[in-house]
C-alpha cells in the first residue's frame, strides 16, 4: 500500500531562510526513512502505521539536527499529515457521471 505525507512550513510567520533550511533537512530525513518526493508529497510503499512511524521519526531527527532554532519545530509547521494514496480523488479529472460517450453517426 502506498502512503503519502504532506508537510507544509509556515513561511508567512517565519523567516524564509530559516524555513528553507528546515525544508532541506526535512527532505533529507524523509528520504533516509524510505520516502520519495512526489510533487509536494512524500510517498512510501508501507502500511499506515509504519509510514506514520517513519514520518514521525524523520521529524524527530530534524528537530535534533536543528537544536539551534529559536522555537520548537512544530512552531514552524503549517501542516503535517498522511493519507493512503488509494483514497485520493483527482479533481483534475472529470467525474464518471460527467463523462458522456457519443456514438459516431453513420
Amino acid at each position: 500500500m502506498r502512503y503519502a505525507v504532506i508537510i507544509d512550513l509556515d513561511y508567512v510567520n517565519n523567516p524564509y531562510e530559516v524555513c528553507k533550511a528546515i525544508w532541506v533537512t526535512i527532505r533529507d530525513e524523509m528520504l533516509k526513512q524510505g520516502f520519495y518526493p512526489d510533487g509536494r508529497r512524500f510517498v512510501i510503499s508501507a502500511p499506515k502505521d509504519e509510514a506514520c512511524r517513519r514520518a514521525r521519526a524523520a521529524m524527530e531527527l530534524v528537530e535534533a539536527r536543528l537544536e539551534h532554532l529559536e522555537k520548537c519545530l512544530p512552531n514552524y509547521l503549517k501542516t503535517f499529515y498522511g493519507f493512503r494514496l488509494d483514497c485520493v480523488v483527482s479533481l483534475l479529472v472529470a467525474s464518471a457521471d460527467d463523462i458522456q460517450v457519443q456514438e459516431p453517426e453513420q
